[in-house]
């Protein structure tokens, strides 16, 4: 429960919609009653004086207007306060996407996007139940109590507390369903998250699913998870079931006291006793009652829906807890107070370790700016992780890496992340059109810009036969694109983006020998004066380089420019050797065939 007090803010903001919707409550429960007080007076001046001489024209007008108006101003009480839980639904979810957005890399690392997307998504629409009927409902209980018991107490103090006696159940019903509520619901959603996560890998990797043959086996897993699911849901639905007919019942006994002890004081009141009460008076305190049932019967589903926006909010707030490693941008200082950024890269003994696991360490280098320099290793070795520390993907100790002879940690974010560009190692491209694809890292595009990058990218030709062109739509992840298509679209968007630094991880691996040599021409004009780190298994990728250095294990163990390092004979060449032998093998066998 005490998560839900997180959304105070929201309505603090929406406290006059709030208000109204309050007073809408107030002014249709006052009309509500006092049309059954006019009712029962009117039917007992009916008994009294005879229908000749009793007003029942007028007082069915006016019992007619007081429910007209009561109706209107349900209407208001339902659109205001429902109004109210939608834009708080609408804020609160925008937040929850902006917080996400300012999270670390490494928070993704370990937790599943489909969970993710089930917590931003199905939690919070139990959330929205809680901020509209869960609190519309108990307004309405609380506003109409006293104004209905008034008069009720007034007709008969003992037919209103045989009335009100079974009510005295229900927070026993409540204690005892409210802990299993919760908690079966905080199951019910966990299952749901595993459910979607397990979805969005398998639709994802539809592809890998496909070429194993793994079909029947992947539906078989999901099958059991939503056997899971369903059985959770229907442990939970037991207990609804169980509780809204047990509380009915409840209340219920009330009415069938009032009805028998109600109609033995008719003939009481005909006896002259003083036990006595007048049928139209009766007919009132039961339409007064029927009017209780509702808000008494709703307690239990009042229970139900707090509970389970309390559970989903438990797991909302997990989200909105987690803090960034990184502070976001909009926490820093602005970048046009901040010098702006050449591109000079030192690495002074940097060390950074991945869930306790050594990744790199003691890595001392220092690149100028307008200098490129090549990374080659083996996998696993750290090359891509280098390159994330300088985007600043990760968290970096002080005094290990630095930008311009200033300590990373102490360059404001935004101002550093628009001096970089990275092409990673698995592209990522969005079900949009190549257009916006390689102008999603810039503002305002311009199309010779785009078009300059495209063809340095030696994706201009490629892009110009599709039938649509630039505004050709790709599929999720760039799904109709060849791999090599995909990677160098993300240099073009790398590129458009004029960035002091350039890291480009193994982002050539799925281009062939003699695109990657073009693509490497351009490369050399476009780099001159920036500040570049190519990371590649090819050797052919990172000759051109300045600087060379090859890790194994997180360390540097061989550095210069290519010839020297041939002349060494070490690791790089060996590796050259080696790429050379199956470059010659593959051209002897293209020959042959």
């Amino acid at each position: 429960m005490r998560a839900l007090f997180r959304l105070f803010p929201y309505f603090k903001r929406h406290k006059w919609g709030f208000l109204l919707g309050m007073a809408s409550v107030g002014l249709s429960n006052v009309c509500t009653v006092r049309a059954w007080v006019v009712v029962g007076k009117a039917i007992n001046g009916f008994f009294q004086a005879g229908a000749a001489q009793a007003p029942v024209a007028r007082s069915a007008i006016v019992v007619f207007l007081l429910f007209l108006v009561a109706a209107v101003f349900r209407f208001l009480m339902r659109w205001l306060l429902s109004g109210v839980s939608r834009h708080i639904e609408y804020e609160f979810r925008n937040d929850i996407f902006a917080h996400l957005q300012r999270l670390s890399p490494s928070y993704y690392d370990r937790h599943m996007t489909g969970d993710l997307m089930a917590r931003a998504t199905n939690d919070i629409d139990a959330v929205r139940l809680v901020l509209g009927p869960g609190l519309m409902y108990p307004v309405n209980a609380a506003v109409l109590a006293p104004l209905a018991l008034a008069p009720m107490i007034g007709i008969s103090p003992l037919l209103t507390a045989l009335a009100l006696a079974p009510v005295a159940l229900v927070p026993i019903f409540v204690r005892r369903f409210a802990r299993a509520i919760h908690r079966m619901f905080r199951a019910v959603q966990d299952s749901y998250s595993e459910m979607s996560a397990r979805a969005q890998e398998n639709l994802a990797g539809i592809r890998v699913v496909k070429a194993f043959a793994r079909e029947d086996e992947e539906a078989a897993i999901f099958r059991r998870m939503n056997e899971e699911y369903r059985r959770l849901n229907m442990r939970l639905m037991v207990v609804r079931a169980f509780m809204f007919p047990a509380m009915r019942t409840v209340v219920q006994l009330g009415r069938v006291g009032v009805i028998g002890l109600g109609a033995w004081m008719i003939f009481q009141l005909r006896a002259g006793s003083g036990w006595g009460v007048a049928p139209g008076s009766l007919f009132a305190f039961l339409g007064l009652f029927e009017e209780l049932i509702w808000p008494m019967i709703s307690v239990g589903w009042i229970v139900d829906v707090v509970q389970r926006g309390a559970a989903s909010m438990k797991r909302i707030c997990e989200i909105l807890d987690a803090r960034p490693e990184i502070p976001p941008p909009d926490g820093q200082p602005q970048a046009a107070d901040e010098p702006p950024i050449e591109g000079r890269i030192e690495f002074r003994d940097l060390t950074f370790a991945y869930n306790g696991r050594p990744v790199l360490e003691g890595i001392r280098l220092t690149v100028q700016p307008g200098r490129t320099l090549g990374v080659v290793g083996p996998v696993g070795c750290g090359k891509s992780t280098l390159l994330s520390l300088i985007a600043r993907l990760y968290p970096v100790a002080r005094g290990q890496l630095l930008i311009d002879g200033r300590d990373i940690n102490d360059i404001p974010i935004r101002q550093l992340r628009r001096a970089v560009a990275m092409v990673p190692q698995e592209t990522f491209l969005f079900s949009d059109t190549l257009r916006e694809n390689i102008a999603f890292g810039v503002e305002a595009a311009e199309e010779a810009s785009m078009r300059r990058s495209a063809e340095l990218a030696q994706i201009a030709q490629t892009i110009e036969n599709f039938p649509q062109g630039y505004d050709t739509v790709i599929g999720e992840r760039g799904i109709n694109l060849s791999g090599g298509q995909k990677q160098r679209t993300a240099i073009a968007r790398a590129l458009l983006r004029n960035p002091r630094i350039l890291l480009f991880d193994d982002s050539l691996a799925s281009v062939d020998t003699e695109t990657e040599e073009r693509i490497l021409k351009g490369l050399r004009t476009e780099l001159a004066g920036r500040t570049a780190i190519v990371v590649s298994h090819r050797i052919s990728t990172v000759a051109m380089a300045d600087q060379i250095i090859v890790l194994t294990e997180g360390r540097i163990v061989e550095q210069g420019t290519h010839g020297e390092l041939i002349e060494r004979g070490g690791l790089y060449a060996d590796l050259a050797r080696r790429q050379q032998l199956i470059e010659e093998i593959e051209r002897a066998n293209s020959a042959g065939g």
